[in-house]
């Protein structure tokens, strides 16, 4: 260290020279770096989602989690498949390699899934697909809105489907639109045995017809029991 700093005092101009040369190069380095108030993070993980009324865990990661992950695997450049069941819901998390084309998966996910009807059970809502977001990048909320209104639960509940809830998520960059507070309307239908046999027809008939119906049937309650209509 003594001989490298005794070179340098004996040669001050070169010393002057190389010292200009890095300030330069600093000056040069900071002046020309791209600033952006919000960088572009692109994190290539994807979650899938899917809600599966009334069933255990076991159910979910036989008929939902398991039948996912096996279509999945058909796409390209996948380094790892993570899911979690649990009651009533799961989610599939696709990792990808960082170098491959993330709206292309997503449209091969998309794509995928479009005809979830054939492979899936019939009970179970729309998979909904989102784009992984690390903590430390997500805000408690983007956009709220906070709806006052005297109108009917079951008008209300379809005003916001239709009219915010599907357009909002018709936006480009939306990830995903969550509606808190209002109910899923339900219709109750209350069976009168007496009847039912005076026509001819049976508990079945009517949990066959139900099936047949683009709704969740839900269940049928006898007594202290639940029943699915599955």
């Amino acid at each position: 260290m003594y001989k490298l700093l005794s070179i340098w005092l004996k040669r001050p101009v070169s010393l002057i020279i190389l010292s200009l040369i890095v300030l330069i190069l600093g000056l040069l380095s900071v002046f020309n770096m791209p600033l952006e108030l919000s960088p572009a993070a692109d994190f290539p993980r994807v979650s899938i989602t899917t809600y599966y009324p009334d069933s255990t865990p076991e159910m979910v990661e036989a008929y939902i989690s398991a039948p996912i992950e096996s279509r999945m695997q058909e796409i390209a450049d996948i380094r790892n498949i993570e899911s979690v069941s649990e009651n009533n819901y799961s989610r599939v998390t696709l990792q990808f390699d960082r170098k491959s084309d993330m709206n292309f998966n997503l449209f091969r996910i998309n794509e995928i899934l479009s005809d979830y009807k054939n492979w899936l059970p019939e009970r179970i809502t729309r998979p909904s697909v989102s784009q992984y977001v690390p903590d430390e990048f997500k805000q408690e909320s983007l956009i709220s809105y906070r709806l006052l209104t005297e109108l009917p639960e079951q008008r209300l509940f379809i005003l916001v489907e239709e009219k915010i809830k599907r357009p909002l998520q018709n936006i480009s960059g939306v990830a995903s639109v969550d509606v808190f507070g209002l109910r899923t309307p339900q219709i109750e239908i209350l069976l009168d045995l007496a009847e039912l046999k005076k026509y001819g027809l049976s508990v079945q008939n009517v949990r066959q017809r139900l099936k047949q119906t683009q709704f969740y049937p839900g269940l049928i309650k006898q007594k202290d029991y639940r029943f699915p209509i599955s």
